[in-house]
């Protein structure tokens, strides 16, 4: 991936932003009142029954979710290039 201009890093920012905030927001919507219901009525397991269980769960879901926006935010970082045109990570085996 070709070195991004300033502009487009701050998107990129700014989109992974948004990803951090909306994210865990959504997952933990989603598993709270959709999934965690629904997997209780199909299999009866005792945690996810009252509110109280099905919120531990659903805030695993959300951290679950932060993380993979930060996983894909460090490896887009790692997919691009430096300032002098190369991506860091290949220099340093050439060096090697």
């Amino acid at each position: 991936m070709p070195g991004l201009t300033h502009a487009e890093t701050v998107a990129k920012l700014l989109l992974y932003t948004a990803g951090i905030f909306i994210a865990p927001y959504v997952a933990y919507r989603a598993a709270a009142d959709h999934v965690l219901p629904a997997a209780h009525a199909k299999y009866g397991w005792d945690a996810i029954a009252d509110d109280g269980g099905r919120s531990v769960w659903a805030g695993a879901a959300a951290i679950l979710a932060v993380n993979a926006v930060l996983i894909a935010y460090v490896a887009s970082a790692m997919r691009e290039e430096n300032g002098f045109g190369g991506n860091v990570r290949v220099d340093r085996e050439k060096r090697e």
